[in-house]
């Protein structure tokens, strides 16, 4: 499989996405384009700007955490399609649709963070994955 490219983004964050705000996990409850509200687990809130949120690079922990694994499926709710969770060899995870019947890869979809996994598990099963 070729290598995948993860470009630079602004980020995108639905409600729930777990970031990180002065190296503390927080979860999004409200944002706008230059904006978010997030919460600690202690409940405690802080309206902060975008540019000063940063994000959780994705890793096999992170997917225990949220109960998937590699290998995981997800079927879009939608479309009744199944897409799944894989890894290339330089550890980059990615989702894609799956095939069963040829195992043929077409759509690839990079996830780099935490958050990218939140906002496609979301996008696909209308399901919120989070920790708190």
């Amino acid at each position: 499989m070729k290598d995948i490219k993860v470009l630079k983004k602004k980020l995108f964050l639905i409600e729930g996405a777990l970031i990180l705000f002065e190296n503390e996990i927080y979860k999004v409850v409200e944002n706008n384009s230059n904006k978010s509200v997030i919460v600690n687990n202690k409940d405690i809130k802080k309206s902060v700007l975008n540019s000063e949120l940063k994000p959780i690079d994705l890793t096999e922990k992170w997917l225990l955490n949220f109960n998937l694994n590699k290998n995981h499926k997800i079927t879009s709710i939608e479309t009744n399609v199944e897409w799944i969770i894989r890894q290339t060899e330089n550890g980059i995870y990615y989702i894609t649709i799956l095939n069963e019947q040829t195992l043929n890869e077409s759509t690839v979809i990079g996830l780099k963070y935490v958050h990218d996994l939140q906002e496609w598990i979301f996008r696909l099963s209308k399901r919120t994955i989070t920790l708190f």
